[in-house]
């Protein structure tokens, strides 16, 4: 830019970049040369360089998904909600994930899992839990009303799950959580968005194994109708699904799937034989 000066001679004044609230900031350069980066949004946020968003990853497995439309889960069978905020036990199926067995010595496989839950204004919680193998053990926290993660806190030697680890409702007759044995984090593909988010999925990868000249068909479903404006609904519809025999790919979705505060969301799976399913979502949320 032209500024004033002496005839026959050019200034120029410094340009300053601002941010939103008009605060001033550098550009880091090399060589007095502006060193500069074109990233995808997605890569922005898996760095941690947009502010309120953090990556979203789901996983869920399920190594016998049959007749009967079931969840992709390693406990499989249909999942039920929680109906209200409780406390939940949590129990193994294997001494050995457990801090002290009963000969005083530490167990080979997890110690301490954290649990990670919404109370029914959905906000966002989570509790660590030391295991005692197969005795139940009970949550402190009395409002759990969706279990998003669970993950393993501390390990024995075996870095994973000696047994099948279980969060199952105070009369432990309903699963609401399961690390299967040989992991060290859950493996269900169920998830509710906190309050003030939203979750935007942008990939549905999967994989399945099943019977010569059979298929399944994996649907990613919510109790969410964006048609009727934007509305919780009490029943589950689809908005994602894949039929096929053997094989692995992904869905990858253009427009990002949009999903609000309070959303129930899950794959589910049926097939016309036994079959492996494995599932993974994969975005973001604001």
């Amino acid at each position: 830019m032209a500024g004033p000066g002496s005839p026959g001679q050019r200034t120029y004044e410094a340009i300053q970049l601002q941010d939103e609230t008009g605060t001033g900031y550098g550009v880091k350069h090399v060589g007095n040369k502006p060193r500069v980066s074109s990233m995808p949004y997605l890569y922005d946020i898996a760095e941690g360089n947009v502010s309120g968003h953090v990556s979203f990853l789901k996983l869920g497995y399920n190594a016998d998904v049959g007749a009967t439309s079931e969840i992709i889960s390693s406990q499989g069978g249909a999942y039920v909600f929680p109906a209200a905020e409780q406390h939940m036990h949590l129990v193994s199926s294997s001494v050995e994930d457990d801090i002290l067995t009963a000969g005083a010595v530490a167990g080979t496989g997890i110690h301490e899992v954290i649990v990670y839950y919404l109370d029914d204004g959905f906000v966002e919680k989570s509790e660590v839990v030391t295991l005692n193998g197969q005795t139940a053990v009970e949550t402190t926290a009395t409002d759990i009303y969706r279990v998003n993660f669970v993950n393993a806190e501390t390990v024995g030697t075996g870095g994973k799950a000696a047994g099948n680890i279980s969060v199952k409702n105070h009369d432990e007759t309903i699963t609401y959580g399961y690390v299967p044995i040989g992991h060290n984090r859950m493996r269900q593909a169920v998830y509710t968005v906190p309050v003030a988010k939203a979750l935007y999925v942008v990939q549905m990868n999967y994989s399945t194994v099943t019977a010569a000249g059979k298929a399944a068909t994996i649907t990613l479903e919510a109790n969410y109708d964006e048609i009727a404006g934007h509305v919780l609904t009490n029943f589950f519809m689809p908005f994602a699904e894949v039929t096929g025999e053997s094989g692995s790919d992904s869905i990858e979705f253009k427009m990002p799937l949009y999903f609000p505060a309070g959303v129930d969301i899950v794959v589910v799976g049926v097939a016309n034989a036994s079959t492996i399913v494995s599932v993974g979502l994969r975005g973001w949320l604001e």
